[in-house]
């Protein structure tokens, strides 16, 4: 359930569309520049009220999908 949510915020911020997969590269397949990068995590604090730790933003940790869910599994039971 919480990696469905997280593809919607995807699919929604994607120029690209179609449905995320995990194997899916966010810059190069789903089109997720630097801003819709921002765009992505605000919208994951908001839907899943947390706060993501500055620690955690380094750009070579979101490269693929996979990578957002590992981060918001550490954030969300």
């Amino acid at each position: 359930m919480i990696n469905e949510k997280i593809n919607f915020i995807i699919e929604d911020l994607s120029p690209v569309g179609g449905e995320p997969k995990p194997e899916s590269k966010l810059k190069d397949e789903l089109g997720i520049d630097s801003l819709r990068l921002v765009e992505l995590i605000v919208a994951i604090e908001e839907e899943f009220s947390i706060e993501f730790a500055l620690s955690d933003f380094n750009t070579k940790n979101f490269s693929v999908v996979s990578d957002v869910y590992d981060l918001v599994g550490k954030y969300v039971c």
